[in-house]
């Protein structure tokens, strides 16, 4: 049922509004991630504090990428 919802906004979708949806999307399976790790018993972190730990990771990955592709390697 959601497929063609998907589908729809990744072919005709504007770049803001695809950017959006995966933010939605993000931040329901964040809310579900803590809500399964509290019924076993885990502290949940805050999702906003969830949110920037995704954005970080995705940010450091694109910046390594970006070194590799540019020639420049780590020590």
């Amino acid at each position: 049922m959601l497929i063609p919802f998907a589908v729809g906004i990744v072919l005709w979708g504007s770049t803001a509004l695809l950017a959006l949806a995966v933010a939605l999307v993000t931040m329901l399976a964040l809310f579900e991630y803590f809500a399964l790790g509290e019924a076993i018993g885990h502290r949940a972190v805050p999702v906003l504090d969830g949110l920037v730990r995704v954005d970080s990771n995705l940010r450091g990955m694109v910046r390594e990428e970006l070194s590799r592709s540019m020639g420049f390697h780590g020590g």
